[in-house]
């Protein structure tokens, strides 16, 4: 586990003044973490609370994942006058998110505050670093697949601890075994792996819960009890733990300098 300590500390060793977000980008983990997941659509825009560098728009629930609907939002920054370093976001009437919102104020920089009782409701707070992608006119692959993980976890009943891993196989010398990895066959594009972490948090046994439905699946596995140290994140290991974890296929990212084909980030 001193190795994704090591990463973290290499990745954030140079000081730069920029948002720096908390979140793992990997979706399983994002959706573990969340109140409410589903799709939304900005419909109204309200004016700036200069003292908070808030402003608040009204929203339409068109799908839920996860947790409650719900009518308001309220969007770090001011109209006009982002300020992208402090996590800001500008968000415009008409445009629809597929959002993952916590009641945590911490690690992703999102919030659920409660209004006045007089209120009676509730309402997030979306910054820059809210898990959410653009819904566009024209679906892509991306998108499909997060919605069809989504689904996937909204039914499943499998209620263990979501987890990232390191992979060994990566070293200076190679990209890993991972890097372009081809599955001419797979009919999933996401798989979903129940796993038993032993005391170095290597995985002693790998159980499918939903695989690639390919000629490679064994074969994947097999490298991942060989390659993967298992962490909930970069400085929490996971010891003797039954965890779940999740791949995604992407061969659309064949000799990309920054994303894997068979990677844990759905990116």
């Amino acid at each position: 586990m001193k190795k994704l300590i090591l990463l973290f500390l290499f990745l954030f060793s140079v000081k730069i003044f920029a948002c720096k977000c908390g979140n793992s980008g990997e979706v399983g983990i994002q959706y573990q973490n969340a109140d409410f997941v589903g799709e939304i659509e900005i419909t109204k825009i309200y004016g700036n609370n200069l003292k908070s560098r808030i402003y608040k728009a009204d929203v339409s629930v068109l799908k839920i994942y996860k947790g409650k609907s719900f009518g308001t939002v309220e969007i770090s920054g001011l109209i006009n006058d982002i300020q992208s370093a402090a996590c800001e976001v500008d968000l415009k009437v008409g445009e629809k998110y597929l959002v993952y919102l916590s009641k945590n104020d911490g690690d992703n920089v999102i919030s659920m505050t409660t209004n006045r009782k007089s209120l009676g409701s509730e309402k997030y707070t979306i910054s820059a670093c809210t898990p959410k992608t653009f819904i566009s006119d024209v679906t892509d692959q991306k998108l499909k697949t997060e919605r069809q993980v989504d689904e996937f976890l909204s039914k499943s009943k499998e209620k263990l601890n979501q987890v990232f891993f390191l992979d060994e196989s990566v070293s200076e010398n190679s990209k890993g075994d991972f890097k372009d990895y081809e599955i001419s066959d797979a009919k999933n594009k996401f798989a979903v792996y129940k796993l038993k972490v032993n005391e170095k948090s290597k995985i002693d046994h790998i159980e499918a819960v939903q695989n690639f439905e390919s000629s490679k699946d064994l074969e994947i596995m097999n490298l991942m009890k060989k390659n993967f140290v298992i962490g909930k994140d970069f400085f929490s290991e996971v010891r003797n733990e039954e965890v779940l974890l999740m791949l995604f296929y992407r061969p659309e990212n064949k000799g990309s300098d920054y994303a894997d084909t068979l990677s844990g980030e759905l990116k």
